[in-house]
């Protein structure tokens, strides 16, 4: 039997013994209606903590500017240091079309200058469409909700840099206003990895290609896209208000991005933000930094310091963790543990059907009173009828001083 499997044993002592009853005994009652699972003569639920032993986790920002591009104040050097004051690793993602050649190379030295202390700053950039608050008609908007854009990404790990054009003095390779042109881009550059950036800012109708499918022509490009911010967390069903509605349809159409925060900060003070990303890391450098994300082992947290393990299982496969693949067999385990110094209010876990948001299935603890953890299951024939593509996990935590719910959200597991 797998040695990762070492908390909970059931004797049946001649009786069967309900699975999901034992399971939510022990990890946690759901308030979803109840599914079909059967009866199993002994069951074995994961320690977590086992499972993600071999990681540390470490905090960072993903997404900073200076006034390279259009931070209003802070040279790349400043930036680097207000958020390695805070955090444990922070990438500089100025808009690459306002970028100058000799910027872009300054960049890289800054960031190769900070990397030490058991501190890791990187050089990224950021393709950016709009350049200009133009509505559909043309007519200069300040509200962008009405902006006619093809949205923003994050784009890390590449020697080169582009932007739609070039603006203000950048000297990008020109991608022209064309988001398919940029996941070609991204595509010729196989170590890249792009992040949907604030995906709910612009409209859904033109954003991503309005959040399309991933071209078929290009196969590498679901692996390179590696991250979705998830700055307004929203409630998961609403697009324009919710950047989680936003990654739960890219999702479902076949991209599979894990959840991020990045600072965005334009203005001071700098390495101040509330969200942050979360990493798994089995070294903390910047090699350790790209396999965590590339690996999707990570998540959006809202607490520096709070951090969630998720695992799902099926029948008689052993447990994965997040980022990875399971099938989901004839009954699918989900199972979460959030560690935070906050009191968690519950977990949630969700499962995203590629036949739309109604088709979801969403299975929410009830009120957590000590507890840190909670787990279900979902028959895979449901999984099947929903065409459920993947699962991941929530927590919602609340602070003394702060009546708002702080949000922890952990990278799906995939099914097969």
């Amino acid at each position: 039997m797998c040695r990762l499997l070492s908390l909970f044993k059931i004797w049946r002592g001649g009786v069967d013994v309900n699975r999901r009853k034992f399971l939510q005994g022990v990890i946690g009652v759901g308030v979803c209606a109840a599914l079909p699972t059967a009866a199993y003569s002994q069951l074995l639920v994961p320690d977590l903590t086992q499972l993600y032993s071999g990681y540390q986790v470490r905090f960072v920002n993903t997404h900073s500017h200076s006034t390279d591009s259009d931070a209003v104040s802070g040279s790349p050097g400043k930036i680097i240091r207000a958020n390695l004051k805070r955090f444990d690793g922070v990438v500089l993602t100025d808009h690459g079309e306002q970028i100058s050649r000799l910027e872009w190379e300054k960049q890289g030295s800054a960031a190769r200058h900070y990397c030490s202390n058991d501190k890791v700053a990187l050089r990224g950039f950021e393709w950016t469409d709009p350049i200009a608050r133009l509505d559909i008609a043309g007519n200069w908007t300040p509200n962008p909700a009405y902006v006619n854009s093809l949205g923003h990404v994050v784009v890390l790990r590449t020697a080169e840099y582009c932007g739609v054009k070039s603006l203000k003095g950048g000297q990008p390779e020109e991608t022209g206003k064309d988001f398919g042109e940029l996941l070609r881009w991204i595509a010729k550059h196989p170590a890249a990895m792009g992040i949907f950036a604030h995906p709910s800012l612009y409209p859904v109708e033109t954003t991503f290609n309005g959040f399309a499918a991933p071209p078929r022509n290009l196969p590498t490009i679901v692996k390179q896209f590696v991250g979705c911010e998830l700055h307004r967390i929203g409630d998961g069903k609403e697009m324009r208000s919710s950047d989680e509605a936003c990654f739960r349809q890219l999702l479902r159409v076949g991209w599979k991005p894990a959840p991020v925060i990045g600072g965005d900060e334009h203005r001071p003070p700098y390495g101040i933000t509330v969200g942050m990303t979360g990493l798994y890391v089995h070294e903390w450098s910047p090699r350790g930094f790209y396999d965590a994300l590339w690996n999707r082992r990570c998540f959006a947290t809202e607490d520096q310091g709070s951090s969630i393990h998720f695992a799902a299982w099926s029948d008689d496969h052993q447990p994965v963790i997040m980022g990875r693949s399971t099938p989901a067999g004839r009954e699918l385990t989900v199972y979460a543990e959030v560690s935070t110094k906050l009191r968690l209010e519950r977990i949630s876990l969700v499962l995203v059907s590629s036949l739309g948001s109604d088709e979801d299935v969403i299975i929410r603890s009830q009120r957590l009173a000590g507890s840190q953890r909670f787990g279900d299951i979902v028959s895979g024939d449901l999984c099947r009828s929903r065409k459920i593509v993947c699962a991941y996990a929530r927590g919602e935590m609340v602070s003394q001083t702060r009546s708002l719910p702080r949000q922890i959200i952990g990278a799906p597991i995939w099914l097969t």
